[in-house]
């Protein structure tokens, strides 16, 4: 919480009187951030839960609206889905039938939210187990920016192997 400078953030919107707006949309029953479903009172789904994927395209379509309103260009701040799946097809799909059961790691000098990883490590192991292969994959990452780290790591909580440092790529943190 002290690196997103919640409490701070929470006087700011309070300040701004957004606070009770804010709170409003989350509370709201139209939409759904969790990963499980919201349920009718008779158990039947209301709203699907949200997954990983989901919420990082809702990430995306933040960070696109924001860098409009601000005239940035998209692919300033983030690579678009899109070209993050293009990027990991021309990576693995060359030497798809060379890969081997076996261990493989997987790096990002320039993490992020940890989207490009995490398309790296679902085309790898898609294109293993099409041949049959059994691939255990190790993430490691670094960024310098806090907030972002944390929203990484937030988003893969099971990541084992694990290196989001400011300077340097350490795993096992």
């Amino acid at each position: 919480m002290d690196n997103f400078q919640f409490c701070s953030q929470m006087g700011r919107l309070s300040d701004a009187d957004a606070l009770g707006a804010l709170i409003a949309k989350f509370l709201s029953l139209d939409i759904n951030l969790s990963p499980e479903p919201a349920c009718h009172s008779d158990s039947s789904i209301r709203l699907p839960g949200l997954d990983n994927h989901a919420m990082g395209t809702i990430f995306e379509e933040l960070v696109r609206r924001f860098n409009e309103d601000n005239n940035e260009e998209a692919g300033e701040h983030w690579t678009p889905r899109d070209a993050v799946q293009l990027m990991a097809q021309l990576v693995f799909e060359p030497v798809a039938g060379e890969i081997l059961s076996g261990a493989y790691t997987l790096y990002d000098g320039a993490l992020g939210t940890g989207g490009m990883l995490t398309v790296a490590e679902e085309t790898l192991d898609k294109l293993a187990s099409e041949r049959g292969q059994q691939v255990s994959i190790h993430l490691f990452g670094q960024e310098i920016n806090s907030e972002t780290r944390l929203t990484a790591r937030a988003g893969r909580p099971t990541w084992t192997k694990w290196a989001a440092r400011t300077a340097s790529a350490i795993p096992g943190s």
